[in-house]
C-alpha cells in the first residue's frame, strides 16, 4: 500500500505534509483523532498541562495497550496450539498410531 501525506492537527500542534507506513490519508486522519483524543482523556485524568509531558504518557498509553494485546495474542496462540497437538494425539490415539515425535 503507498503511503499518502497528509496534514493533521493535534492538540492544536499543526503537522504538515506526515505519512503513516502502510496508511493512506483517511486512515492517518483517523489515527491523529485517536491520538488527540487518548491525548485529551490523560490530560482530564492527571491534570498535566505539560505537552511534551502529555505527548509521552499518550505514548506510553498507546504501547502498553499493544503491548497487552501483543501478549493476550500469544497466549492464545500457545492455548490453541497445544488444543490442536492434544486433538491429533487423541485422533491418532483413535485410528490406532503411534503419536508423532516433534
Amino acid at each position: 500500500m503507498a503511503t499518502d501525506k497528509v496534514g493533521v492537527t493535534i492538540n492544536r500542534i499543526i503537522l504538515d505534509n506526515i505519512s503513516i507506513k502502510d496508511l493512506n490519508e483517511l486512515e492517518t486522519s483517523i489515527v491523529a483523532k485517536q491520538v488527540e483524543s487518548r491525548l485529551k482523556e490523560i490530560e482530564s485524568e492527571t491534570g498535566v498541562v505539560d505537552t511534551l509531558k502529555l505527548s509521552l504518557l499518550t505514548a506510553m498509553s498507546f504501547a502498553a495497550e499493544l503491548y497487552v494485546r501483543q501478549q493476550t495474542h500469544d497466549s492464545d496462540r500457545q492455548v490453541g496450539t497445544k488444543s490442536v497437538d492434544e486433538m491429533i494425539s487423541r485422533l491418532e490415539a483413535a485410528l490406532g498410531h503411534a503419536p508423532s515425535s516433534k
